[in-house]
């Protein structure tokens, strides 16, 4: 019997930097067992969409590995997702969330490694207004920086931390109500998050009780604080104890509501978009097959 192929789908902007293509696939070619077989599919524009979902639903390979941050592999995993197919996870983001939440190395050699040494894990994901998410979703100050974040030139952790120090001091907390199970809660947050796993990236730990095969979601909420209350507030967020400060709440569900006054944006796996004021959020329990180290 013929053995498959691999799929890599390859984002050459990945993390706000033009990828160094040529090193990029000698390297593949280099950490792959010899007498691999595999395709590379360089994603340009989204005008190739179809034409890479078709790829990936043709039969003709038996994994399809994401090169990029997280919006390449929720690109990846939605078509992967529906052929029952398992993904690998080749990380160049600017944050890598799902990433170094399943202990994936960040190291591109060792993560081509991974590909063919590792064992393969289902997960859970998340759909918010049709949308699938595999790491976080919400609404609030993180939205709004992802929105700005998304217009800029500059990446990584120091852009993304000077826009949210530049913007905190004008930041007006919306008030939310949120319906899940048996509660209705109105709050007026600074952060709302549904988060799958415990991170948004560069290791800022939204909700570090996250269990990514758990079957929920963790509504994570930061409330409205001082300024002074801000430097203690990055500490534990930084240092896995954001659950322990009164200015945080969280809460398991498998489905919420959350409607909102205005029409501000979202954001879901750190693509901001603007979905109106309701936001129905729920898990889709072990949907999605990873490659992660033994």
């Amino acid at each position: 019997m013929q053995t498959k192929k691999i799929l890599f789908i390859i984002n050459p902007v990945a993390g706000g930097k033009t990828v160094n293509k040529e090193n990029l696939l000698s390297s593949i070619k280099s950490n792959l067992p010899k007498g691999s077989d595999y395709d590379i599919k360089i994603w340009e524009d989204l005008s190739q969409n179809d034409e890479i979902h078709k790829m990936i639903s043709s039969g003709n390979y038996e994994m399809v590995v994401a090169v990029g941050g997280d919006g390449t592999i929720n690109f990846v995993a939605q078509e992967a997702m529906r052929q029952g197919m398992p993904i690998g996870i080749i990380p160049l983001g600017s944050g890598n969330g799902l990433a170094r939440h399943l202990g994936i190395p960040l190291k591109t050699t060792e993560a081509i490694k991974n590909i063919a040494s590792g064992k393969e894990m289902i997960i859970d994901t998340g759909i918010i207004n049709g949308n699938i998410f595999i790491c976080t979703t919400g609404a609030g100050f993180d939205a709004l920086i992802g929105n700005l974040f998304s217009e800029s030139k500059e990446r990584g952790f120091f852009t993304y931390a000077k826009m949210t120090l530049q913007q905190l001091v004008n930041y007006k907390p919306q008030e939310y109500t949120i319906t899940f199970d048996d509660k209705v809660l109105k709050r007026k947050a600074f952060i709302l998050a549904l988060a799958n796993v415990n991170q948004y990236g560069n290791n800022t730990y939204i909700a570090p009780q996250a269990d990514i095969q758990d079957g929920y979601l963790d509504i994570c909420i930061i409330k409205p604080f001082k300024a002074f209350e801000f430097p203690q507030l990055g500490i534990r967020i930084f240092n896995r104890t954001i659950t322990k400060s009164p200015l945080y709440e969280y809460y398991k569900t498998k489905k919420v509501e959350i409607t909102f006054e205005g029409n501000d944006p979202v954001h879901f796996d750190g693509e901001p978009v603007i979905m109106g004021n309701k936001l129905n959020i729920e898990v889709r329990p072990a949907s999605l097959k990873v490659i992660v180290p033994n």
